[in-house]
């Protein structure tokens, strides 16, 4: 199994293998040795009033209006205000006009983005956009971002990785047991799966001890 092409998981057609192939993953097994270069920890949405420039922060609240666009040159900006007890923020994206139909105004969501400062103004550009049913499940959790190519992103990597996972052969750790728990070492197949998707960063140190 770990030796099928990645075409042979649920949505990776030819086009998309040929973009996990530029980063050198040609088969179920490499992708799981291509492990994440960081991690994103999903915290509690602020107040907007608490929201500071140069970061990527999260905010839940109310959508003012439904989204306006417009389009500049090549480019499609969509813009919106959300409100919370504390203020108001503009939120924008860009050639993305479908969240025209998908935003509406009076939906309540959380919004998690980079925040910048633009003529006095905070704006938090392409956020992402979760009920805040989906957020509460990875909330505090660490997310994996992965080394990416033009085409490829990190939530199609991701998508993969939990296929492969659930689609893999578990390999046999011929450590003994006795050896493994003396220096704490992580049974194999436990450290594959929880290097890529660990709780918190304790379990992630704990996993990295087998020396993946």
């Amino acid at each position: 199994m770990n030796q099928k092409p990645i075409e042979s998981l649920k949505g990776i057609g030819e086009k998309t293998g040929k973009l996990f192939q530029k980063i050198g993953v040609d088969t179920i097994e490499d992708l799981l040795e291509y492990y994440p270069r960081a991690y994103d920890t999903y915290e509690d949405p602020s107040p907007i009033a608490e929201i500071k420039p140069d970061s990527v922060m999260t905010v839940a609240g109310m959508l003012e209006r439904t989204p306006d666009v417009k389009r500049y040159s090549r480019v499609q900006v969509v813009t919106a205000v959300l409100r919370d007890g504390s203020g108001t923020m503009q939120l924008i994206w860009y050639n993305m006009p479908y969240l025209h139909a998908t935003l509406k105004a009076g939906m309540r969501a959380v919004f998690r983005g980079k925040v910048i400062k633009k003529s006095g103004r905070l704006i938090m550009e392409q956020p992402e956009v979760y009920t805040a049913e989906a957020y509460g499940e990875i909330i505090h959790s660490m997310q994996p971002v992965y080394g990416q190519t033009k085409g490829l992103s990190n939530k199609t990597i991701v998508r993969a990785q939990k296929q492969a996972l659930s689609a893999r052969l578990i390999i046999r750790d011929y450590l003994p047991a006795d050896l493994r728990r003396k220096h704490e070492l992580a049974e194999y197949n436990f450290a594959i799966e929880h290097i890529h998707f660990p709780s918190d960063r304790k379990e992630l140190l704990f996993a990295r001890k087998t020396g993946l």
